[in-house]
């Protein structure tokens, strides 16, 4: 085993399968260690800094995955391919060579967390946090558009009250882009739920069936809606049955609804009624097939999930009923508890004509550190 002290080995994105997986290697035994398990296909087994490199991550002579190699100052990065079984004997490998490995996204990020232009270090660490989790690319678009202008440009200048507190008020929407609220469908059996979550998803992900009780679980999938990622679930028909297992599956149904952060009613050609039970506080309900009949009353929305018809407008009304409707990113936004406190503590001492107090907060903003 080459012995390697003070090197450390962490994964950088997030566990599980992906197209890539990025593990940091640093510390002073580094480049030692990192020569003795990457074969580059050409040039030498030194890396210069800002480089990126093509090669094989070896073991024993044996090729583990092939691999790009970029060093960022005194870190390496390894990007692989992202099946968890590469990943785990890739880190199985750096610590039989001597490296310590840490717990996901422990170790130091091969990033200049500052923007060239402001001087917003905790801004920019708080960006990477969060942009591992970051489920669509609304969410990817505001944070990364919150170091390089938003909130950063807000915090640099001489911003007016109410443009602070208005930064701190959108952490609720922050929130929502961060940790996709849950949209739930629901209806009687045939009405058209799982054939609107297959054209919402944008991929089969429920069987679609004449037959009543086909959907008999609820089926959960991360949808894309212009943008904004949303859990939606798919829910066994509402309906009276004597039959224990559909039974079972219209209250499964039933809890779902009344978790969700909203719930799509549907009816064949009409306005769904509303059962009684229901306690989901946004509702929105939907008149399907309307390609086959027409539909009656005054629904939230007319759609046909087989030709489209009508979905464009129900996706903005889901956005609109979950306050998400219109959400511009590159408006300055607080994406977590501490930029809004101190978003709030800067606009109250703006109001009582605190010159010392502003600065200082804006600036704790932008670099983790008070001024004092």
């Amino acid at each position: 085993m080459t012995s390697c002290h003070d090197v450390f080995a962490a994964l950088q994105t997030p566990p599980g399968r992906g197209a890539i997986a990025v593990i940091s290697v640093s510390g002073q035994g580094a480049p030692e260690l990192v020569a003795g398990i990457f074969d580059p296909v050409s040039g030498g087994r030194k890396i210069a800094g800002g480089t990126l490199r093509l090669g094989t991550v070896v073991c024993g002579g044996e090729a583990i995955d092939q691999a790009i190699l970029a060093k960022r100052g005194d870190s390496f990065e390894l990007s692989l391919h992202g099946g968890s079984a590469v990943v785990r004997k890739c880190l199985s490998l750096l610590s039989e060579s001597g490296a310590t490995v840490l717990g996901w996204g422990e170790g130091p990020i091969a990033f200049e967390s500052a923007h060239p232009k402001w001087d917003n270090p905790a801004i920019g660490e708080e960006m990477l946090s969060h942009l591992s989790a970051a489920r669509g690319p609304m969410a990817v678009s505001t944070l990364t558009q919150q170091w390089s202008a938003g909130l950063s440009e807000l915090a640099s200048g001489k911003p007016e009250a109410g443009r602070l507190r208005k930064a701190a008020d959108r952490l609720g929407s922050a929130n929502k882009l961060l940790i996709p609220p849950e949209v739930v469908i629901a209806g009687p059996p045939n009405a058209g739920k799982s054939q609107l979550a297959n054209a919402l998803v944008g991929r089969p992900v429920s069987i679609v069936h004449g037959s009543a009780g086909t959907t008999r679980d609820w089926v959960r999938e991360l949808a894309l809606l212009d943008g904004v990622a949303v859990w939606l679930t798919d829910t066994a028909g509402l309906w009276q049955t004597q039959e224990a297992i559909d039974i079972e599956a219209v209250n499964r149904a039933g809890r779902c609804i009344n978790q969700a952060d909203l719930t799509i009613l549907l009816a064949e050609g009409a306005v769904p009624s509303v059962p009684s039970w229901l306690k989901s506080g946004r509702l929105l309900t939907v008149s399907s097939k309307c390609d086959l009949c027409r539909p009656e009353g005054k629904p939230d929305a007319i759609i046909s999930a087989l030709t489209g018809q009508g979905l464009e407008k129900l996706r903005a009304l889901i956005l609109k009923s979950l306050g998400l409707g219109g959400f511009d990113p590159a408006e300055p936004t607080a994406f977590t508890s501490r930029q809004a406190e101190l978003l709030q503590q800067a606009a109250r001492a703006v109001e009582r004509g605190d010159r010392q107090a502003e600065p200082r907060l804006l600036r704790q903003l932008l670099t983790g550190h008070s001024s004092e």
